[in-house]
């Protein structure tokens, strides 16, 4: 069909179409646009709350790491608060003002400053002494108590017995900041010192004080200052009276203080070195009589004391190393260091001598009544 003969309206209606074609395309240009906004808003908006979610989380472990660290603070101060007894009083009346008793329930650092300025105004002088605190009680709120209620230990030394010469007398006590109380043959004069000559015989009284008054009980030794010569060679003493007494080695072979003594000695060679020098071996009965008086358990008395002998090492110590292991007639090292051949055979078993005294590992076992017949008399061993 020729164009030419459409009519005029159809060739009219063309463009319309046109227009309603771009129409849609662009309605459908526009739909997509805004569901990328939409999508785009959807996925901001999406990123705000995971980034809130996130700083939410880490203020949460904050304050968890906080709470952690205040709970470790408290614990810290609980700990502080508990070591009480470590802590030395903060004032320590020394002149005419004397503490008795000193209870403390709670005093703050504040009360402790007033406590402070008010013993300055003292007209007499007073002795302070004020430890360093840990860091943890220098905060505020934090109360100190004074629990310690036990008393000071020590020792003195010599311990008491038989002495051929004035004795100088050491009183040590285990605590910092202890005074020495003596009393010298119940007299009414009590001194406070940690060193005392002694001239004569006389029984010595003592007792420890520590900073906060506690006082350990009173404490007796016996001493017998012999001034008249001794019947018994150089470096021996003498053990009974009369037809039944004898002299015995003040220390183990070869009996010289300050050197080691003889170890892994048989029994021929200890027999050959006492016949080498005019001398011969103890019986158990003797050995026994020189370690013990009174029949003790040990040189120095009936209870075990593990600083006074060399029975809980690890190998012997140099003679007379130990000035408190000594028995009252002055005889040292019986107990403990090396065990000691004596000349008393076994009663049924031929050759066999008895060893006393322990060695350095016997702890309470190293008694003065400590026997044993079990060493071969011809083997050398390192406790003998």
């Amino acid at each position: 069909m020729d164009n030419k003969n459409l009519p005029s309206e159809t060739k009219k209606r063309k463009p319309y179409w046109l227009l309603l074609l771009l129409l849609l395309l662009l309605i459908f240009w526009w739909q997509k646009h805004l569901s990328d906004l939409q999508k785009a808003k959807e996925e901001e908006e999406q990123s705000i709350l995971l980034e809130a979610k996130r700083k939410k989380d880490s203020l949460k472990n904050l304050n968890l790491d906080s709470i952690r660290l205040d709970s470790i603070r408290l614990a810290t101060i609980t700990i502080d608060s508990i070591r009480l007894d470590s802590i030395i009083a903060d004032f320590i009346f020394r002149d005419s003002i004397r503490v008795d008793s000193i209870r403390m329930d709670s005093i703050s650092l504040d009360s402790l400053a007033k406590l402070d300025s008010l013993t300055k105004k003292s007209k007499k002088s007073l002795s302070l002494k004020k430890p360093k605190q840990p860091s943890s009680l220098q905060s505020p709120g934090v109360s100190i108590s004074l629990l310690d209620s036990t008393p000071p230990q020590g020792e003195i030394t010599p311990i008491g017995g038989r002495y051929f010469e004035s004795v100088l007398l050491k009183l040590n006590c285990f605590e910092a900041n202890c005074k020495t109380k003596i009393v010298l043959n119940s007299s009414n004069d009590t001194l406070e010192t940690s060193q005392l000559k002694l001239e004569n015989s006389g029984t010595l009284s003592f007792a420890f004080v520590d900073s906060l008054n506690n006082q350990s009980s009173w404490l007796t030794e016996e001493y017998t200052i012999v001034k008249t010569s001794s019947l018994c060679p150089k470096g021996m003493v003498p053990i009974g009276r009369g037809k039944s007494g004898y002299c015995i080695d003040q220390y183990e072979w070869p009996n010289k203080k300050g050197e080691f003594p003889k170890g892994s000695a048989s029994l021929l060679f200890a027999q050959v070195s006492c016949k080498k020098v005019g001398k011969n071996l103890c019986s158990k009965s003797e050995w026994q009589g020189a370690c013990s008086k009174n029949q003790s358990k040990y040189p120095y008395g009936q209870v075990y004391n593990n600083r006074n002998c060399n029975t809980k090492g690890s190998r012997p110590f140099r003679s007379g190393h130990k000035d408190n292991c000594r028995s009252w007639h002055g005889v040292y090292d019986m107990t403990g260091n090396l065990w000691e051949w004596t000349g008393t055979p076994h009663e049924k078993r031929e050759n066999y001598n008895y060893a006393v005294g322990g060695n350095w590992a016997g702890r309470d076992g190293a008694t003065c009544k400590a026997a044993k017949y079990s060493f071969f008399p011809q083997n050398e061993y390192p406790i003998l």
